[in-house]
């Protein structure tokens, strides 16, 4: 059973956001550079909404491909991520057509420059926001599958199976039951070892500690005569047999 992967560092995730909108800048560059082409040839459709539309889209879905690859957690990602896209495609859809110009008309026009790199607020730049709302709405959508957007809680990520558990070997406590000493059978009082069997013909008794019997465990009398009986009359020992 595989274990899931944790979740990415917040350093990891910003400079896999980072590395998409660099590409991202890449691929609107050579997009705006085919739109801004000084040429007859498919300029209806390189000039159309839909072109600059699918640009946009493009932009977007780049620059949040690097969080499709981890696990990131927070609201920085998804908020990256879209100021990544819209700062790609203001750089990219610039640099697309100064080599535009340079390479269809081999030298640039007074103040062309100067034209291309100041910023204009008109509905090109709401069409811009497409990319905005594509790279922060997949990096959202990342993080609320990765767990969330607050802090990663302890112990998840990591429950996968950790292999099977070694069962109690012979010679070790069941659960719950203290450490014998080695060479010593479980169930004997602690400090005292177990007597072995009396061999044959002897009685079975072991001499009690610190020096005093118990009752019942000693040896009958030689004589055959009742343990604990009174002495005879006279106090002469009875004859042997």
């Amino acid at each position: 059973m595989s274990q899931s992967r944790p979740a990415t560092s917040a350093g990891g995730a910003i400079a896999l956001v980072l590395v998409g909108g660099a590409v991202a800048t890449g691929v609107v560059t050579v997009v705006a550079a085919f739109a801004s082409y000084p040429s007859p040839e498919m300029l209806s459709f390189r000039a159309s909404t839909g072109f600059y539309l699918f640009n946009c889209a493009l932009c977007g879905l780049v620059t949040a491909l690097g969080l499709l690859l981890c696990r990131p957690r927070g609201p920085v990602p998804p908020i990256l991520a879209a100021v990544s896209a819209l700062v790609a495609f203001e750089i990219g859809k610039r640099i697309g057509a100064l080599v535009a110009m340079m390479v269809g008309l081999e030298r640039m026009p007074d103040g062309m420059v100067s034209a291309i790199m100041k910023p204009h607020f008109n509905k090109y730049l709401a069409y811009e926001l497409l990319a905005v709302l594509i790279a922060g709405g997949i990096g959202a959508l990342r993080v609320a599958m990765s767990g969330g957007f607050g802090p990663a809680r302890q112990g998840q990520g990591s429950g996968g199976w950790t292999g099977p558990q070694p069962a109690a070997g012979f010679g070790q406590p069941p659960m719950g039951q203290p450490a014998q000493p080695y060479g010593q059978p479980y169930g004997a009082p602690g400090g005292q070892p177990m007597q072995p069997p009396a061999p044959s013909g002897q009685p079975s008794f072991a001499p009690p500690p610190h020096g005093r019997p118990f009752p019942g465990s000693q040896p009958p009398p030689p004589s055959g005569q009742p343990f604990d009986a009174p002495p005879p009359p006279g106090g002469r020992p009875p004859a042997g047999p």
